[in-house]
């Protein structure tokens, strides 16, 4: 199910517990390079590790709500769950060691009863104004200066991609290991498998790239864009 984000002054999604709630995903306005501006990262709240996770109630009171793979949350028909989403994307959206407290801790999750909660009509209310930046909310949270890594050329991607030839093409996927240690580089093979063989040259001078390698990226490329 999608729903609008909400917006920073209203902060809260309320969603009545009806159906199974295994987990929630919240978008992350951030562009991974200024090449690729359409890529989005994503959040993942998930309530399927089986285990008892103590919810806020209200005030100061929490209460235990079990949680399992199946079901998630469960179905609790008279119950309201509540996300603060602005809580939510600024804790979750620094690497876990920043974190002082977990989304429950931190008073994020609400379950109330569901004749707490007002309905009102549902409208479209993204705007560019709502989108976070990674790197604004990692600095206030980590009191670091913090800048976007750049890919760095040079003998190590050099040795990488040497001893990926080297091991066997049949069991390294063209484009999986490019997108996890180069990603600018391994996005330019998905969008244009052909420019990715000229950067690539220039990445890595000194290995020469077999035919069988640029069949290979050539097909992972059409199956990744679809």
């Amino acid at each position: 199910m999608t729903m609008p984000m909400p917006t920073k002054e209203e902060r809260w999604v309320w969603i009545d517990m009806l159906a199974r709630i295994r987990a929630i995903y919240i978008p992350v306005a951030f562009s991974a390079s200024k090449d690729h501006p359409n890529l989005s990262m994503w959040l993942q709240v998930s309530f399927t590790q089986a285990r008892v996770v103590d919810i806020w109630r209200g005030g100061s009171s929490f209460m235990g709500h079990e949680t399992n793979p199946t079901s998630g949350l469960g179905v609790w028909r008279e119950h309201t769950i509540g996300f603060d989403i602005t809580g939510l994307t600024e804790l979750l959206s620094c690497p876990r060691q920043f974190r002082k407290v977990n989304p429950y801790e931190a008073k994020f999750i609400k379950l109330v009863h569901r004749d707490t909660v007002r309905t009102v009509s549902v409208k479209d209310s993204y705007h560019d104004q709502y989108d976070f930046s990674w790197l604004t909310i990692a600095q206030a949270h980590s009191g670091l200066n913090i800048e976007w890594g750049k890919g760095q050329k040079g003998s190590w991607f050099e040795d990488f991609f040497k001893n990926a030839i080297s091991f066997g093409l049949g069991f390294v996927p063209g484009v999986g290991p490019l997108l996890s240690i180069a990603f600018n580089l391994g996005w330019t093979a998905v969008v244009n498998p052909d420019q990715f063989m000229h950067e690539l040259s220039l990445w890595a001078p000194s290995v020469k790239i077999p035919e069988l390698f640029k069949d290979d990226v050539r097909k992972n490329s059409a199956e990744i864009r679809g």
